[in-house]
């Protein structure tokens, strides 16, 4: 895994950035149909997300995930 604080300072990014940086890393992360969901009482920006999985049963399924970004000051967060 990669050491985020070595490249982003975190504490340097406003809101809409942080979120941004969260929406691309959910991309990078083979999520597919990922989607903005707002009005959240922090009039934040949460993310919906799918992700593919196979098994032998089932052929393959989309497993659906809710991603609530917060930049905290010490500690880089994505929350799912």
């Amino acid at each position: 895994m990669i050491n985020l604080e070595k490249y982003i300072n975190c504490n340097k990014l406003k809101p809409e950035e942080f979120e941004e940086l969260c929406f691309q890393l959910i991309l990078k992360s083979d999520f597919v149909r990922i989607t903005w969901r707002r009005g959240g009482p922090d009039n934040g920006r949460d993310i919906e997300a799918y992700y593919k999985t196979h098994n032998n049963i089932i052929s393959e399924q989309y497993e659906k995930y809710f991603f609530e970004c917060k930049n905290m000051k010490k500690v880089f967060l994505l929350q799912s």
